[in-house]
């Protein structure tokens, strides 16, 4: 597996359960796909994405880690942390300026760009950006995959309901997952449903995201009343894929639970057992 080298130096965490829940709102078809959000969804995250990481700007100590671990001095890594978020703010700035509301950037670009601003011209090892990149965010932000996942994924390939991911993600996402699984995600997810907004651009909710997800849908002759979006953001997730006609199921799998019945949700789950029970009663 690439990448292996760099996730040898963290232990696998045990799955998280989630919670008995599971409110129907409103009438909901038996799906022909079903589209996953990632992050406090598939898995529980310690921080979120990265516009979460970036809201939140805590401090220096995964990047103190990355600089130490790689043979460098405290301070570069303090220095990092500061470019890091200056660099994003800026390319999200230039976006907005472009007409894009909520751009995503390359996160190996922006590391790429650090690490030869910060370090020799003339050093005699070179780092990969993205081995970088991905020891940061595995200590800044580890993850656990969600109790019930792979029985829930075995359950609808079986059943031959496509799989599809609708996150917010970089490319370290994907390898992440790979790993909690033990498995490439592609044995479950369709390459064509597999949205990830650092290859689109821009991230949710900006609304050009869920009408490439409408088109892709589309495009394998599915109509979006039966596609269902599951995802924990209310907004992101919820309110962002209603207006492009796909039912909606919020998972609810940790922190609080507020009343969150209205328009943009058909359900709510606390688990993928109830889930996996929620379609099996579609039957």
């Amino acid at each position: 597996m690439k990448y292996s080298a760099v996730l040898s130096f963290f232990k696998r965490p045990e799955n998280k359960p989630g919670r008995d829940l599971c409110r129907v709102f409103s009438p909901l078809e038996f799906p022909k796909a079903i589209l996953f959000d990632i992050y406090d969804t598939l898995v529980a995250s310690t921080i979120g994405d990265l516009n979460a990481q970036l809201e939140k700007k805590r401090g220096t100590k995964s990047f103190v880690k990355t600089a130490k671990h790689y043979g460098f001095e405290e301070k570069l890594g303090q220095q990092w942390q500061k470019l890091f978020f200056r660099y994003i703010e800026e390319e999200h700035e230039r976006c907005r300026k472009l007409g894009i509301l909520r751009a995503e950037v390359l996160v190996d670009v922006i590391w790429r760009r650090i690490l030869d601003e910060t370090l020799p011209a003339d050093r005699s090892i070179e780092i990969d950006e993205r081995e970088i990149g991905l020891f940061r965010e595995m200590c800044a932000n580890p993850v656990a995959l969600f109790d019930g996942v792979e029985d829930l994924f075995l359950f609808l390939k079986e059943r031959n309901i496509l799989i599809g991911i609708v996150s917010n993600a970089q490319y370290y996402t994907e390898v992440v997952l790979q790993w909690l699984l033990g498995r490439s995600l592609f044995d479950f997810v369709d390459r064509n449903l597999a949205i990830f907004s650092y290859k689109l651009g821009f991230a949710k909710p900006d609304p050009h995201f869920f009408r490439y997800a409408e088109v892709a849908v589309r495009l394998m002759g599915l109509a979006p009343k039966n596609v269902w979006v599951v995802g924990n953001d209310p907004i992101n997730d919820m309110a962002s894929s209603r207006p492009y006609g796909f039912a909606t199921v919020l998972f609810a799998g940790k922190g609080s639970i507020e009343e969150v019945a209205g328009s943009d949700i058909d359900a709510i789950v606390g688990s993928f057992g109830n889930l996996l029970d929620l379609v099996k009663g579609l039957e």
